[in-house]
């Protein structure tokens, strides 16, 4: 963010746990304030949220035999930018993410967690609409 700065609307992060290979068991919900992130700056939060049904034995038993257990985190915000002095329209935000844990609660990939959106590719897109004016001039 070399040029702008973003300013967050609250953002919503809700925990899942994997049951039976499908992330359909919401374990937790929190709520981080709204903040500003300005030109080249880096912002950090780091808070502790307590996980409400998650079935602990079936979790124990899953990391005791030496595998890992699942979770997907879902992330929801509004956004908007200023460049320079003003600031752009809201946009909305919602990506998702997937976190192996081991034994010890640990992250098992030392790497960051990589949110991904469910929105379509922009090229796939294209190619509907190419196909389509092609079909429609035929």
């Amino acid at each position: 963010m070399k040029d702008k700065g973003v300013n967050y609307a609250n953002i919503s992060l809700t925990f899942y746990y994997a049951l039976n290979n499908s992330y359909n068991l919401p374990v937790a919900n929190f709520t981080v304030p709204g903040f500003y992130q300005g030109h080249e700056k880096k912002a950090h939060r780091r808070k502790v949220v307590e996980a409400v049904g998650l079935p602990w034995a079936a979790a124990r038993e899953a990391v005791s035999n030496g595998s890992t257990v699942s979770f997907r985190v879902g992330l929801a915000t509004r956004v908007k930018y200023k460049i320079l002095v003003w600031f752009t329209k809201r946009q909305s935000l919602v990506v998702v993410g997937d976190v192996a844990v081991d034994g010890s609660g640990e992250k098992v990939k030392k790497k960051g967690i990589k949110l991904k959106s469910g929105a379509p590719d922009m090229r796939c897109r294209l190619v509907i609409v190419f196909t389509f004016l092609v079909i429609l001039l035929l």
